[in-house]
């Protein structure tokens, strides 16, 4: 089942939306005004922005958060087009889909391209079950059109189960113009590490095997 979001369901106040097994759909706005949904089960929940990259901007199972640490108390952005801007500590988001990861020397693309914290044209809350379970989530349209260029719809997916901290992520991409285009696409994870943990790694620590980088994105340049 789908049920269409629209902004004025969203208020300050968080409301409950919907309420199924042990899954619980609540609605807010940050005081940035933009919009989110809180999907939630007895374990934890997710905390998607439906109009703005459909990003997974908090997580948070067995009581501890577990998305990348933020200074101090914040928000998205509600007019912000940069991922350092704006998106900088969300626990997931979708990059692509042009281009993704960071601009190489002779590039000029905007880093994780513009999937990051695109403005999505409509969002909707989905509720069923699959083979995992039974599952709330969130997922949407957004058209990239530019002119005389690439046109396509982003589609994603994102699913927290009943009884489970397992959560679904999925995209798809189709293209709309009439000439093939090129694709790159990345899911972007933002683990908060366990203190005191170590990073494991099959690969040698060697100059073969970890290259440095040569020069300084532009990205790092202040």
């Amino acid at each position: 089942m789908k049920i269409v979001l629209k902004r004025n369901y969203f208020t300050d106040k968080e409301t409950v939306f919907l309420e199924a097994e042990d899954l619980k759909v609540s609605l807010f706005k940050f005081e940035t005004d933009v919009e989110a949904v809180r999907v939630q089960n007895e374990f934890g929940y997710i905390i998607v922005l439906p109009f703005k990259g459909q990003e997974i901007w908090e997580a948070s199972f067995n009581g501890r958060i577990i998305n990348m640490y933020r200074v101090g108390k914040h928000a998205p952005k509600k007019n912000g087009a940069l991922f350092l801007d704006s998106s900088y500590g969300v626990f997931f988001f979708h990059c692509g889909a042009l281009r993704m990861g960071c601009p190489a020397i002779d590039d000029d693309h905007v880093l994780h391209g513009e999937l990051p914290y695109a403005d999505y044209d409509e969002a909707e809350l989905i509720i069923g079950t699959d083979g995992r379970g039974f599952y709330a989530g969130v997922t949407g349209k957004y058209i990239y059109n530019r002119g005389f260029g690439p046109c396509y719809e982003a589609h994603p997916v994102a699913k927290l189960y009943s009884n489970s901290t397992v959560i679904e992520i999925g995209m798809r991409i189709d293209n709309l113009s009439n000439y093939p285009m090129e694709l790159m696409y990345m899911a972007h994870l933002n683990f908060r590490p366990i203190p005191h943990s170590r990073i494991v790694q099959c690969n040698p620590w060697t100059e073969e095997d970890m290259p440095l980088r040569e020069y300084i994105p532009s990205h790092l340049i202040i």
